[in-house]
């Protein structure tokens, strides 16, 4: 018989595995909250300077992050599966720091860069 006095009763056991269904559930509701970020599949841009000239090789970088891309030959870049409302930072050597805060949705941008100096 003392098999029988180390067994939970069975209303003990009910509310225990309640308890624990009740955790899991509260766990995957919050992690499916926190996973479903918006993203833009892809923001594509042009950097150019203030006279108009596509700047090749200047850095476009998502603000807070450590993703980074440098701009083609013709000015362009391309960055995929950006978190809406992201702001972009663009250097360029001799042109003031540009930072850029994306739209809800928008996958397009035009970037102009202001020159340290300008020569007359």
């Amino acid at each position: 018989m003392n098999y029988f006095k180390n067994k939970f009763p069975a209303k003990h056991r009910f509310f225990s595995m309640m308890a624990s269904c009740t955790l899991l559930l509260l766990f995957m509701a919050t992690s499916i909250a926190y996973g479903q970020e918006k993203t833009i599949p892809v923001v594509k841009g042009v950097v150019k300077d203030d006279a108009g000239e596509i700047l090749s090789g200047a850095t476009v970088s998502i603000k807070g992050t450590k993703i980074f891309i440098t701009t083609k030959n013709d000015g362009t870049f391309e960055l995929k599966n950006v978190p809406e409302g992201s702001v972009l930072t663009v250097s360029y050597v001799g042109h003031t720091r540009t930072e850029i805060k994306l739209k809800p949705g928008q996958a397009e941008v035009t970037i102009k860069m202001t020159s340290l100096c300008s020569v007359k």
